[in-house]
């Protein structure tokens, strides 16, 4: 009787503490994209998990879902709904989460294309930065069907006002802290890796913070 006394003040306190690490998150996030978050979390479980992985409860959805994506039965970032994909857009959260690039040139003198990114700071204001990209001409394509390419080209805006506020939830809870860690020394990480993180951590898949995780990191936008 007194063991699970004690478990079930622990869990207690548990929820309380990671409560708390939520509330501070949103609260630095903000409310307008705070709700966004909540759409797109929705979202994913709602059409796609639910959909996928019937009759699983939801935290076996998600422990489906990253040991398929572990093993390579699903690509390395999963499309958002059309809906959810142009909320994130239209919201402006879409540059909380990537860096936009608004201009891409090719230069035939050293048969290199550049492209200038923009970068939302945490307070409003942008970054630019012009950088040579990796890719490789190639002849049988079009210049401009090369350029219209890297106009997609995602990469996370470590810099927004999001990672401020996931730095923030990152000095009260260790599996935070050791993703945002990773990600600001490395900028990026596979899938493989991402996934493979997330399956090891301690985090409960019923974590908001985890979920936000998953939704930010494996859903493209």
């Amino acid at each position: 009787m007194i063991v699970r006394m004690l478990s079930i003040c622990l869990l207690l306190c548990f929820s309380c503490a990671n409560s708390k690490v939520v509330t501070e998150f949103e609260k630095a996030q903000g409310a307008r994209y705070s709700q966004v978050l909540h759409a797109m979390v929705n979202d994913f479980e709602q059409n796609y998990l639910s959909s996928r992985y019937k009759g699983l409860s939801m935290d076996k959805c998600y422990e489906k879902f990253l040991l398929d994506m572990k093993d390579g039965t699903l690509p390395t970032r999963i499309k958002g709904s059309q809906k959810i994909v142009s909320l994130v857009k239209e919201s402006g959260f879409y540059e909380e989460l990537y860096a936009v690039v608004d201009t891409v040139w090719y230069n035939e003198d050293n048969e290199t294309y550049y492209l200038r990114k923009k970068y939302l700071l945490h307070d409003g204001s942008y970054d630019t930065s012009v950088q040579t990209s990796f890719l490789i001409r190639n002849n049988e394509v079009d210049v401009s069907e090369e350029i219209q390419r890297l106009y997609k080209e995602q990469e996370r805006n470590l810099a927004s006002g999001f990672w401020m506020a996931l730095r923030q939830a990152a000095a009260n809870s260790k599996d935070i802290k050791d993703y945002v860690d990773i990600m600001e020394s490395m900028g990026s990480v596979t899938s493989f890796a991402m996934t493979s993180g997330l399956i090891d951590t301690n985090m409960k898949y019923d974590d908001y913070l985890f979920k936000i995780l998953v939704v930010t990191e494996l859903v493209k936008y």
